[in-house]
C-alpha cells in the first residue's frame, strides 16, 4: 500500500462512523425536527455512509502591517483559506490546528483545481476586499508569510428518505454539516474573482 502524509485542517481526532447519526439528528432542519416521525432511528435507516473524504484548502498565513505614526506599526497575524475546488475564500476565525497525518494513497484524498501559482491572486482579494474594509482611513499594509494545501477531513453519505433525500458532507473534526460548500462542490460551481 502506498502512504503519502498531508497536513489537516484540525486534529486527527476524528468523529467516528457510528455517532455520525447523532450528529446528523443534531443538525436538521427545522421542517423536520418538527416531524415526529424523522428521529434517530429514521435517519440510521435511512442514512448510508460513504466514507471518509480529505477535501484540499489552501492556507495563507499573513501578516497585517498598521502604520500608527509615531507608534511602530501594528503587526496582526491572520489565516485565510481559500477552498481548492470551489475557490471560496475567507478569514478563519481562530487560527486552527494544523496536524500532519499518513493515509493510505488510496483513500479519497481529493484533487485541487486551483494551482500554487493562482493561489496568490485569491489571498489578495481576501486582503482587499475583506481585512482592508474593517480599516476605515488608511488602509494597511499586507505581508504573505507563508501558504501551502491543507486538507478537511469531511464525512461523505446520503439520506434517501420519504421526507428527506440529500448528498451530505458531515465535517469529521467537528460534527457539522457543510451544507454551504457540498452546494457548490455538488453544482461544480467556481467563485471567481
Amino acid at each position: 500500500m502506498t502512504k503519502r502524509t498531508i497536513t489537516l485542517l484540525g486534529t486527527n481526532h476524528l468523529i467516528n462512523k457510528q455517532s455520525l447519526i447523532e450528529y446528523v439528528y443534531k443538525s436538521l432542519p427545522l421542517r423536520l425536527k418538527l416531524n415526529r416521525k424523522v428521529n434517530r432511528e429514521h435517519i440510521q435507516e435511512h442514512l448510508t455512509v460513504h466514507g471518509l473524504i480529505y477535501h484540499p484548502f489552501w492556507v495563507a498565513k499573513t501578516l497585517v502591517i498598521a502604520d500608527r505614526k509615531p507608534f511602530p506599526p501594528k503587526k496582526s497575524p491572520n489565516m485565510i483559506f481559500i477552498d481548492g475546488v470551489s475557490h471560496y475564500r475567507g478569514l478563519f476565525a481562530n487560527i486552527p490546528e494544523l496536524t500532519d497525518v499518513t493515509v493510505n494513497k488510496r483513500q479519497n484524498i481529493i484533487q485541487a483545481d486551483l494551482t500554487k501559482n493562482e493561489v496568490i491572486k485569491y489571498i489578495k482579494d481576501v486582503q482587499f476586499s475583506q481585512i482592508n474594509r474593517t480599516y476605515l482611513l488608511k488602509k494597511p499594509d499586507h505581508e504573505i508569510v507563508d501558504y501551502f494545501i491543507t486538507y478537511l477531513p469531511l464525512w461523505t453519505g446520503k439520506v434517501d428518505s420519504p421526507y428527506w433525500q440529500e448528498h451530505l458532507y458531515i465535517n469529521a473534526n467537528t460534527g457539522e454539516l457543510e451544507t454551504h460548500l457540498s452546494k457548490l462542490w455538488l453544482n461544480k460551481e467556481k467563485i471567481s474573482l
